[in-house]
């Protein structure tokens, strides 16, 4: 039995966004594709995937950089819920 997954695709090269697609849908997962680490930030902060699966090496933020601000959003938006719970 396969669990599906929701799984965010970051890369500026299209034809790798659409192969990469191909092969995660075909396994029956979720895909979401975006062009560079600034969108994926955008769709992390929105709905956040099971799995997001990026290039390294993209204009405007590169895998690296993207991989630590989501992070550091994810920290935040958990420490925002603890304080939630102390009002």
């Amino acid at each position: 039995m396969t669990t599906s997954a929701s799984i965010l695709v970051v890369d500026d090269d299209d034809a790798v966004q659409l192969l990469v697609r191909r092969v995660l849908e075909k396994a029956g997962h979720s895909v979401q594709t975006v062009g560079n680490g600034l969108e994926a930030l955008k769709v992390i902060d929105a709905a956040p995937p099971d799995l997001v699966i990026s290039d390294i090496n993209m204009p405007e933020l590169d895998g690296i950089a993207l991989g630590r601000r989501a992070a550091l959003q994810r920290r935040d938006a958990e420490s925002a819920g603890d304080l939630s719970e102390c009002e």
